[in-house]
């Protein structure tokens, strides 16, 4: 009786060891994987905020040909009013 006590003492607490390892295993897995997430979310944060700066500058570059484009315009309309003033005078 006493033997089989101490085999099932020594079993238990062999199965409690393995899964005590194997709790550490996963624990260190969970732990890597969390690692991995942050690091992803900081990479995409990083590409977010280059794709906001860089569509701010052509968006202010877009403005400003626009702008340039459109005094252009008016100041060619501007100078055929001018010409066509001058052609029936």
């Amino acid at each position: 009786m006493e033997k089989h006590y101490e085999n099932r003492k020594n079993e238990l607490e062999s199965n409690y060891k393995i899964k005590l390892s194997q709790i550490e295993t996963e624990k260190n897995k969970l732990r890597n994987l969390i690692q991995q997430e942050q690091k992803l979310i900081e990479d995409i944060k990083k590409r977010e905020d280059a794709l906001k700066e860089n569509y701010a500058k052509k968006e202010e570059q877009l403005n400003k040909e626009f702008e340039e484009a459109r005094k252009k315009l008016e100041s060619d309309y501007q100078r055929k009013i001018k010409e066509r003033r001058s052609d029936t005078t």
